[in-house]
């Protein structure tokens, strides 16, 4: 689910956590301290958050690129 910019908000979170039991949060490279921060406040209420850690922004991936990245990070949670 797209956030179309760097906020996850707690109603967000809230939502999600209704409609599923895994979470990936990747935010824009700059982004990284807050997408740690979302993590930590995603797993209060989701069983299983991870971030996806890029050098590149995630719109600067081709799909193939996204799908490797969302798998890789589902097989190491």
């Amino acid at each position: 689910m797209p956030v179309w910019g760097s906020v996850v908000s707690l109603d967000r979170i809230i939502r999600l956590s209704k409609l599923t039991k895994s979470v990936m949060i990747w935010l824009d490279a700059d982004k990284r301290a807050d997408a740690i921060k979302y993590r930590n406040r995603a797993a209060q209420y989701i069983p299983n958050v991870g971030v996806i850690r890029t050098e590149k922004d995630p719109k600067e991936y081709n799909d193939d690129q996204i799908y490797s990245f969302v798998t890789e990070a589902i097989m190491k949670s």
